[in-house]
């Protein structure tokens, strides 16, 4: 509750120090998309810019899990046999997430490594795109084009957050092929 970090330091007040500690590693989590959008946001605020290589738990458990009906983190931890008593707690999550993410690399290291590097490590990232190229992006009703390579329209889509609907077609999310 409020009274647990009534006394904390404010995110900006650590971000520098936090961002140099991440430095260039890569930021691994259970739905990495949400988790990586607050932690941005937040360095945003301090005015710094992060865009990590990034590896998502729930994208490689789907492709190389057999047998879960779901992929939430509890569930995968009942499925594998992880102890979460502290689910949907920081500290809980994060250590389950870790030992997910240990499991996974027994069998699958090599793909993993090579994942980590596609892009900056958005997986469908396009290559002729900088690794910031959507860190502006207003989280507000708009118009959006894509434009191929060649400088011809691609795309044109329409959203009431267009921040978050663009990262959409990059992340592998919706399937598409665009």
């Amino acid at each position: 509750d409020d009274t647990m970090v009534a006394d904390a330091p404010t995110f900006p007040e650590l971000a520098a120090d936090l961002h140099t500690f991440l430095g260039d590693a890569v930021f691994v989590a259970h739905n990495v998309s949400f988790d990586l959008r607050h932690l941005q946001a937040g360095f945003k605020s301090a005015d710094l810019h992060y865009n990590p290589r990034r590896l998502c738990t729930v994208r490689m458990s789907r492709k190389w899990l057999e047998g879960p009906q779901r992929f939430s983190l509890g569930a995968l931890c009942a499925f594998l046999g992880i102890d979460n008593e502290a689910h949907h707690r920081a500290w809980g999550d994060a250590t389950a997430t870790a030992e997910l993410f240990s499991i996974l690399w027994r069998n699958h290291k090599e793909d993993m490594v090579e994942w980590s590097q596609r892009g900056g490590g958005t997986s469908w990232w396009p290559p002729h795109l900088p690794p910031d190229a959507l860190a502006g992006l207003p989280a507000t009703p708009g118009v959006y084009r894509f434009w191929d390579e060649a400088g011809k329209l691609a795309y044109v889509g329409m959203s009431k957050n267009l921040a978050s609907r663009v990262r959409q077609h990059f992340n592998g999310s919706g399937g598409e092929a665009r």
